[in-house]
């Protein structure tokens, strides 16, 4: 991850006609199995970026069935099915699984907005097939449109909303305020920017951190595994957390 992150950022930093997203990731995959290819082939290591090729996978949501120039979760899955029959030709068994693994929502979703309801933290639960549990927060902000200006992964919700609090400050977020029960539908609605692979989903201000850009990817797979994972069908509208954690929605009906 932070590999990928650094790299991610030079490269954002060094362009000067446009970035694919996508196609860059899709192209990563192809440079990490032609990697991995010519050293079965050689007797070099293969460990690193066998790990590495596994990383990849598991920032990338897996296909969304949306007409793509390349599909980076496809291009992913090749590389890796590719790899473990060449890996297996040279004699070689990675220290690593050959499935495609993601971590998966594991309960519930918490929000927590400021005083102003323009900023949100909103934190999920995530494992790994029920191992390595931990929390992603997703920190929002409305005030110049759904925007991420934030997002990692924490141990545990305290650690998540005490980072949040530092950034957004003590008035706006002070210490009595918590996180409630997120609904479904809000979740849903302050995460599905980042479920696009539009034109739209692709824009940035240029003032994202290093770290923002790092987590570009993950962050979005993430979200698109949360919004998979509800049972409540999306609701026309826009959802707002009023008072009390009660969610409206301005257009289509209340919950």
């Amino acid at each position: 991850m932070d590999l990928v992150g650094e790299e991610l950022w030079t490269r954002m930093q060094t362009e000067t006609m446009g970035f694919h997203w996508d196609r860059y990731l899709a192209s990563l995959a192809d440079l990490v199995h032609d990697e991995i290819q010519i050293a079965a082939r050689t007797g070099g290591q293969t460990d690193d970026l066998w790990r590495m090729l596994h990383g990849l996978a598991a920032m990338t949501p897996p296909s969304s069935g949306e007409v793509l120039r390349r599909d980076p979760g496809l291009a992913v899955r090749e590389a890796i099915k590719d790899t473990t029959t060449a890996l297996a030709k040279a004699g070689i068994a990675p220290g690593w699984p050959s499935e495609i693994l993601w971590a998966t929502p594991a309960g519930e979703p918490l929000l927590l907005a400021d005083e102003y309801g323009s900023r949100y933290a909103l934190l999920a639960p995530f494992s790994w097939g029920g191992e390595d549990p931990h929390w992603y927060c997703w920190d929002i902000d409305r005030c110049t449109g759904d925007r991420v200006v934030h997002a990692a992964v924490f141990a545990s919700p305290e650690e998540a909303l005490t980072e949040w609090r530092a950034a957004v400050g003590t008035h706006a977020a002070p210490a009595s305020t918590q996180p409630a029960p997120c609904h479904q539908a809000a979740a849903r609605d302050l995460l599905d920017p980042l479920s696009r692979s539009d034109l739209l989903g692709a824009l940035l201000l240029g003032s994202e951190s290093q770290q923002l850009i790092a987590e570009r990817f993950r962050l979005r797979q993430r979200a698109r595994a949360l919004c998979e994972s509800f049972t409540v069908a999306p609701v026309r509208g826009r959802a707002k957390v009023a008072a009390g954690g009660r969610v409206e929605v301005t257009a289509g009906g209340q919950f």
